[in-house]
């Protein structure tokens, strides 16, 4: 068994077509030959977050979706690793709405959260939370191997390895664990100097698949338990980017 059938076996995990589709297409089009994919797979709120429904201060808020789809469109036409993900998901036959697939939206919940990945809208960028163009890139890549794990493989949300592999190879695989970037942003010790990249991605794969509520209680076993594997699998690329 090769490196790739032996981690799709494991995960059973988680581009755009060059054409863009008509305006009437979906976000999101899987065609994999796979009947799990026929449907669009329903998300855990968890993971898609609370959207605002009464906005306190509209003129704000249109300020910053004004200013989060500008970035988002300056990092989805110009990053080479965003269009790197876009073009192996054509390839393995899903493709997107370029005009539909990225949006920026008001996020409300517990904790700040960048974004995040739905079949249904595609990947979303949370406009109230986002703080750089840096960070949107990070935030766009990270949602993306959600969405490139999804269309590889199917991800059941609800299995805890599953969620686990696809949060580690996001972390490992977006630059979410630069080390200037754990700098800035906490939290951060001595400790970081040493295996800084398989620490960081472990405590952040480990703090998401807590917030699963299939997962309570078992995320840290749930990470150690796929660890290795996934971190090892860097599709689509060659290399941690």
């Amino acid at each position: 068994m090769d490196k790739k059938e032996n981690v799709e076996h494991t995960q059973t995990s988680a581009g755009a077509d060059d054409h863009q589709p008509p305006s009437s297409a979906p976000a999101y089009e899987c065609n994999t030959g796979s009947p799990q994919h026929n449907s669009t797979p329903h998300l855990p709120d968890f993971l898609t977050g609370t959207k605002t429904e009464e906005d306190p201060n509209p003129k704000r808020t249109q300020r910053e979706h004004e200013i989060c789809m500008q970035q988002l469109r300056n990092v989805v036409q110009n990053s080479p690793n965003i269009n790197h993900v876009l073009g192996a998901m054509a390839d393995r036959g899903c493709h997107v709405s370029l005009g539909k697939f990225f949006t920026c939206k008001p996020c409300v919940g517990t904790a700040p959260i960048g974004g995040y990945w739905d079949p249904s809208q595609g990947v979303v960028v949370c406009q109230n939370y986002f703080t750089s163009l840096a960070n949107t890139e990070r935030t766009v890549l990270h949602e993306l191997i959600h969405a490139y794990d999804d269309c590889r493989a199917h991800v059941d949300w609800d299995n805890c390895k599953h969620h686990a592999c696809t949060e580690i190879r996001a972390a490992n695989l977006s630059k979410d664990c630069n080390y200037w970037n754990e700098v800035w942003n906490g939290p951060w010790n001595f400790m970081y100097f040493k295996d800084h990249q398989r620490s960081c991605v472990r405590r952040r794969a480990s703090l998401s698949v807590s917030h699963n509520p299939s997962c309570v209680g078992i995320a840290d076993p749930s990470v150690d338990q796929v660890f290795e594997e996934c971190y090892a699998d860097t599709q689509p690329f060659d290399h941690v980017p």
